[in-house]
């Protein structure tokens, strides 16, 4: 690398890191008549590539809360960790902060007991690692040391938020075989208009694996924050807002990769965020959408026909719904053409879906065929058709 300057010091760029490097510096005047090097030393650039971050938080209560994490094997850019120097674990008493450092771990422990915790108490942890030319890591998901031990992950610009519990992160828990994470990418190519807010879940494990079109096995929590006109926040902004008298009319729609589908939500109008659940990593939109006031049928999918043995989506047959008065659900059944009840359906882990396996009240695959759905709630009856191959 060659570099000029007129002042008596000057930054070197673009060196490659931990290696050895000698330098020379020579003086030339106006007329070009340049002087012998003179040879100032050698030093060694330092690496500056942060730790992982730490996966799979979990945690375990005895007399006093313990900490559980996987150890960080790699750097943030998929390269081996061979100079992990300790794991920094930090502590509050609100999941937003701030985090208060309460303990310095070697890098060979993968566990922490905090003596100041007590049963019943509540405390968020977060966890990073250091490496020994003091580059740091990325903050881990926040973990709450409640019964039901949670995680949160929040995305960059506070537009979105998931909670979920921390086992799906953990390798005995993720079905990955690996602890896993999940980053929230924002997406404001898609935004505009009617779409408010895009966001992207992808799940990637310790390993640095991409897992396309992976699923949680129960459905998680995302708390999307609705863009409201007057507004104001230090992080969050989005190209298309709402009125504060219409942040009731909007929805959380996903694309399972035919179509988007709108999901039910939760609105916290004091907060002004939308809450809905779904199982599904991959895209997510909130968007502008007249809200429901009476029990209303969202969506359905798959749209064509399930088969029973084969993959999620489109093993069953899944019924989403708004029910804003939560109203008492009379009969939900599937028939055949001549009118035998062959099974009913099961009410969604989310609360806001019936879905249908294909099997009969025996637990036996019905032959392929056309079948009849039937929906009674509120007076009313909602019905359609579902076809089944095998």
């Amino acid at each position: 690398t060659t570099a000029r300057t007129t002042q008596t010091k000057i930054t070197l760029d673009n060196l490659i890191a931990a290696r050895y490097h000698t330098v020379r510096v020579k003086a030339i005047n106006r007329r070009g008549i340049e002087t012998a090097y003179t040879v100032l030393g050698s030093t060694t650039t330092i690496e500056n590539t942060p730790p992982q971050q730490p996966l799979g938080l979990d945690g375990v209560w005895a007399d006093r809360f313990t900490l559980k994490w996987a150890a960080v094997a790699y750097d943030a850019d998929g390269a081996v960790n061979k100079d992990l120097m300790a794991y920094l674990i930090y502590r509050s008493t609100s999941v937003d902060g701030p985090y208060s450092l309460v303990a310095t771990l070697s890098p060979s422990t993968t566990s922490w007991t905090d003596s100041d915790s007590f049963r019943y108490t509540i405390y968020f942890y977060k966890v990073r690692a250091i490496d020994t030319n003091q580059n740091l890591g990325e903050f881990s998901s926040s973990l709450v040391s409640t019964l039901d031990f949670k995680s949160q992950i929040d995305a960059g610009d506070g537009g979105l938020s998931i909670v979920l519990p921390s086992r799906l992160l953990t390798k005995n828990g993720s079905g990955a075989n690996e602890a896993i994470t999940v980053v929230i990418e924002r997406k404001p190519e898609e935004e505009g208009a009617r779409v408010l807010t895009s966001y992207k879940l992808t799940a990637i494990t310790l390993s640095g694996k991409t897992l396309t079109g992976f699923q949680f096995a129960q459905p998680i929590e995302m708390r999307f924050k609705i863009p409201v006109l007057g507004a104001s926040s230090s992080t969050f902004s989005a190209l298309a807002t709402v009125l504060p008298s219409e942040i009731a009319n909007t929805a959380v729609f996903h694309n399972n990769g035919a179509e988007w589908i709108r999901l039910d939500g939760r609105l916290n109008e004091t907060e002004k965020n939308l809450t809905s659940w779904d199982r599904r990593t991959g895209p997510y939109a909130l968007r502008q959408s007249l809200g429901t006031t009476e029990f209303t049928i969202l969506s359905i999918e798959p749209r064509k026909f399930i088969t029973p043995e084969g993959q999620y989506p489109y093993n069953q047959f899944t019924v989403r719904f708004s029910n804003p008065r939560d109203s008492q659900l009379n009969d939900a059944r599937i028939f055949n053409l001549e009118g035998a009840a062959m099974a009913e359906f099961t009410r969604g882990a989310d609360g806001s879906s019936y879905y249908w396996n294909g099997r009969d009240y025996e637990g036996v695959i019905v032959p392929s065929g056309v079948y009849l759905y039937q929906i009674k709630i509120e007076g009313k009856v909602f019905n359609g058709t579902v076809v089944v191959a095998r």
